[in-house]
């Protein structure tokens, strides 16, 4: 991938991976597992930080979200938002992982199934059209963030 994190959390071991998998009761995918092993959440170097999807619509990350380690006391971890949404209140479908959110609070989700990226409309009572298809894959979604001056 070709962007670069920065505000990173705690590096992450293998260990600290196999515990939040064992947590989850999910197995992070390759591409997922190696982003958290080199950057443990963060933005975007360059204030990179919208993704404009092939229908032209524009998200707005505010950070990708760190595993186990939190960067300052309201930081939101990985694990906390995936087992809020997907396993206790079921909003998200199981086989998600939040990794990362936008300013409303709102998650982006990796689906370990495909590899696509998705953005959860939480305001959406439609279950069916809650969870937009945004990217094909991580990379496609991480390279394809631009700063907001190339947004507008």
């Amino acid at each position: 991938m070709k962007n670069n994190f920065v505000n990173s959390s705690k590096p992450l071991t293998e260990e600290d991976i196999k515990e939040t998998e064992d947590l989850l009761e999910i197995k992070l995918p390759k591409d997922l597992k190696n982003l958290y092993l080199n950057s443990n959440g963060g933005e975007i170097e360059e204030d990179k930080s919208i993704f404009i999807d092939s229908d032209e619509n524009d998200y707005n990350i505010k950070t990708f979200l760190p595993i186990k380690y939190k960067r300052s006391e309201g930081d939101q971890l990985l694990e906390e938002n995936t087992i809020d949404f997907v396993l206790k209140k079921q909003l998200i479908p199981n086989g998600y992982i939040i990794f990362s959110i936008d300013w409303g609070g709102f998650p982006f989700c990796y689906d370990v199934n495909n590899g696509a990226i998705y953005f959860a409309n939480l305001e959406e009572e439609d279950s069916t059209h809650r969870i937009i298809l945004i990217a094909n894959s991580l990379e496609e979604f991480i390279n394809g963030m631009i700063t907001e001056d190339e947004a507008y």
